[in-house]
C-alpha cells in the first residue's frame, strides 16, 4: 500500500516484482530445511519495500553474513566442544580410581535436529544484510 499512495515509491509494480523475488530466493532453501517460514515472508515483505534488484542485493549481502557467522558459530561450539571434553575427562581422573576407570562410548549428537531449521536466527542476519546495503547506499 505504501507502493501505491507514497509520492516517492517505487511503484506498485516494482513493490509486486520485489516480494516475489524476496519470496523466490529463499523458498527453496526454506524447502529443504535450512531455513524457517518466517524468514521467508520477512524476505519477501522486504522486497515489497526495496524493489526487486535492491532485494537481490540483499539477498546476496545477507548470505554472506550469513554464512560468516554460521562459520564463526562453528570455530566457537568446536572449541567449546573441545574444552567441554576436556574438563570431563580430566574430572572423571580426579573422581575415579586409576583401575576402575572405564572407557566411556562416544555418542554421536547431530549438528541440527531432524525437522528443524538450526540454531541461527536468519531474521537478524536478514536484517544486518539489509542495514549494511542501505548503509552503502548512504556511503557512496
Amino acid at each position: 500500500m505504501l507502493a501505491v499512495f507514497y509520492s516517492n515509491g517505487i511503484g506498485i509494480l516494482s513493490a509486486a516484482l520485489g516480494g516475489m523475488v524476496g519470496l523466490a530466493v529463499f523458498m527453496p532453501i526454506y524447502m529443504m530445511g535450512g531455513m524457517g517460514a518466517g524468514d521467508v515472508k520477512l524476505m519477501g515483505s522486504l522486497g515489497m519495500h526495496a524493489g526487486w534488484l535492491l532485494t537481490m542485493e540483499i539477498a546476496v549481502v545477507s548470505a554472506l553474513v550469513g554464512g560468516l557467522w554460521a562459520g564463526i558459530s562453528i570455530v566457537k561450539q568446536s572449541e567449546t566442544a573441545a574444552s567441554l571434553k576436556l574438563n570431563c575427562r580430566l574430572l572423571l581422573r580426579m573422581a575415579l580410581p586409576e583401575k576402575k576407570t572405564a572407557a566411556i562410548p562416544r555418542r554421536e549428537t547431530p549438528i541440527m535436529k531432524s525437522g528443524s531449521a538450526g540454531t541461527l536466527p536468519y531474521a537478524v542476519v536478514i536484517a544486518i544484510g539489509t542495514g549494511l546495503v542501505i548503509a552503502s547506499r548512504f556511503m557512496v
